[in-house]
């Protein structure tokens, strides 16, 4: 980096800012929508209008997302069944030891499953590049209790902070109370104990169905309590924030059905509540206040995804009653503004995705995009070395910075591998702009921040 030009880099690192920025030109980033429910699963189109259908797509198109979109979960398992996780683009399985996936690393090549008996369970990270699994050693106590609610056979109650690491796990402790365990992912040391989030409403929950979730970085523990929404310091258990949130008219159950799908872009959750036909939706921010409500008349609970690259929110949900109780029902894809909840678009899938009367457990959507912004860059200078470190999302496979000698420039490109923190040496004097981008198999991402540096 000089002031006159950026010929001062190595040929290699010339030609790798070439790729890259072609990369960037080539691959345009859009949200691509896989929609399933029924047969065929299809792609649904791109940012808010949907546009064309463009074929069917694999089930396993429609399982989170490991490693930036390197591999996909297809099926979560089960006791005595393995789970299916495909490599991306060509689709091969990865062999997996049988048991229930529990958790995926969206920034690692990894998943973690939990396997045996009921009477004795194990917790493993399996690594999918090698096969590898490894036991995470220091909670084996996942027996189940009558405290617990449903048999951890239906339904594992896991949460994976990836920013952080730690993986919390409700779990019986000594004497059969139940508590929530924060382990390490790669080596399961126990980090902390804290309270119990509480037993679910109901035995006929599902593995979509959670009712408390913690965020990305292991700060915040979100709990649904019915009619209510609360916000816990993850370190200490302690309530900090919390709003009530509206139920609607109870007619099938003495309690609602309960439920959190997480919308980490806007670092918020919607909630779910109330019966089928008759949900109510709640979205709550990260500080615990409520941002805005709905009411959804689908007979299922509806599916929410937010897609970090463009911050536009997607819901997949029924309008009319189901199945063979209510007759038959519509479909619909709602785009919305993942801000302000503002609807953009609504398309009515029901016919030309193959749905049917029969669609509980199957209204199912995943965004395949680029990766979001990165955040929270920052820079520090030491002689002619740069140190940058930033925040992943969670869906990048690796990063490129851009350098400009003017703010918002891009007179160099330069891949800088995997992870942060990253060190540029030998910088040459000057001030230099600074952004750094995400890359996965779906394209680039939009820069973060920007930093200024100064080298003497």
């Amino acid at each position: 980096m000089t002031s006159r030009s950026p010929h001062r880099f190595t040929r290699v690192t010339a030609i790798a800012a070439v790729v890259v920025a072609a990369l960037a030109t080539a691959a345009p980033a859009q949200d691509r929508l896989i929609v399933g429910g029924g047969a065929p699963t299809a792609e649904a189109g791109a940012i808010g209008h949907f546009g064309d259908n463009l074929g069917a797509r694999p089930d396993w198109a429609l399982g989170p997302f490991a490693d930036g979109g390197r591999f996909a979960v297809e099926s979560p398992g089960g006791f005595g069944i393995a789970p299916v996780v495909r490599r991306l683009p060509s689709g091969a399985p990865v062999t997996m030891p049988e048991g229930w996936l529990v958790a995926t690393d969206p920034i690692r090549p990894r998943v973690f499953v939990l396997r045996g008996t009921i009477a004795s369970l194990e917790l493993i990270a399996v690594h999918l590049d090698t096969g590898a699994a490894t036991p995470l050693t220091s909670a084996p106590a996942y027996q189940h209790t009558p405290d617990l609610g449903p048999p951890l056979s239906v339904l594992p109650e896991v949460q994976f902070a990836h920013e952080a690491d730690r993986l919390f796990v409700r779990r019986g402790a000594a004497g059969g109370a139940p508590e929530l365990a924060v382990i390490r992912g790669d080596t399961g040391a126990l980090v902390r104990t804290l309270p119990d989030p509480g037993t679910r409403s109901n035995g006929l929950s599902s593995l979509d169905d959670t009712h408390w979730l913690v965020d990305p970085g292991a700060t915040r523990l979100f709990v649904h309590l019915g009619s209510r929404v609360d916000v816990r310091d993850a370190v200490s258990g302690a309530v900090i924030g919390g709003t009530p949130v509206s139920v609607a008219p109870v007619g099938l159950a003495a309690s609602p059905f309960i439920s959190l799908v997480p919308d980490w872009t806007f670092e918020r959750v919607l909630a779910f509540q109330g019966q089928p036909n008759n949900w109510m939706l709640s979205l709550v921010g990260g500080a615990g206040h409520l941002v805005g409500e709905t009411l959804n008349r689908g007979y299922c609970r509806p599916v929410w995804r937010v897609s970090p690259h463009t911050g536009r929110g997607y819901l997949l949900y029924n309008t009319g009653g189901g199945g063979k109780y209510y007759g038959s029902i519509l479909t619909e894809l709602a785009a919305l503004d993942g801000a302000t909840l503002q609807v953009a678009n609504v398309r009515d899938i029901t016919a030309g995705f193959g749905f049917n009367t029969d669609l509980c457990g199957e209204l199912r959507v995943n965004v395949a995009t680029a990766p979001g912004a990165p955040r929270a860059l920052s820079a520090t200078v030491t002689g002619r070395a740069i140190t940058l470190s930033w925040t992943n999302v969670g869906d990048a496979t690796a990063f490129v910075l851009e350098a400009g000698l003017a703010p918002g420039g891009r007179d160099v490109t330069i891949p800088i591998g995997a992870h942060s923190p990253v060190t540029v040496p030998n910088a040459p004097p000057g001030t230099y702009y600074l952004r750094v981008r995400g890359t996965n198999m779906f394209g680039v991402s939009r820069p973060s921040s920007e930093v200024a540096v100064v080298v003497r």
